[in-house]
């Protein structure tokens, strides 16, 4: 299988990441609900960049990445001030979704 790799900029861009979202973290993780649009928009979107793997023009995987704080990983650490003692610029890495049939290439 050959791919190509790109930033997300299109709607169609757009709407392929929300049903790989919706596929992986709603179907397979169960980690929100099940929509009927079959659709899961990051809540981070407005503000992350989005590398995305096509294959044949399909959406086959993507990354979420932003720059902007604040982060989403804050509510996780115990101590979200360690945050603070990293050095500039910070990047934070969000999500990272390929479709099932893409993966072990």
């Amino acid at each position: 299988m050959s791919y190509s790799f790109r930033t997300a900029e299109t709607d169609d861009d757009f709407q392929q990441i929300r049903r790989l979202n919706h596929q992986i973290f709603s179907e397979e993780l169960g980690q929100h609900a099940v929509r009927p649009d079959g659709l899961l928009a990051d809540p981070f979107e407005a503000r992350s960049r989005y590398l995305i793997a096509l294959h044949h023009d399909l959406v086959a995987g993507m990354v979420g990445v932003h720059d902007d704080p604040p982060w989403s990983v804050t509510k996780r650490l115990a101590d979200p001030a360690i945050l603070d003692a990293m050095p500039p610029p910070l990047l934070e890495v969000r999500l990272l979704a390929l479709a099932p049939e893409h993966r072990t290439r």
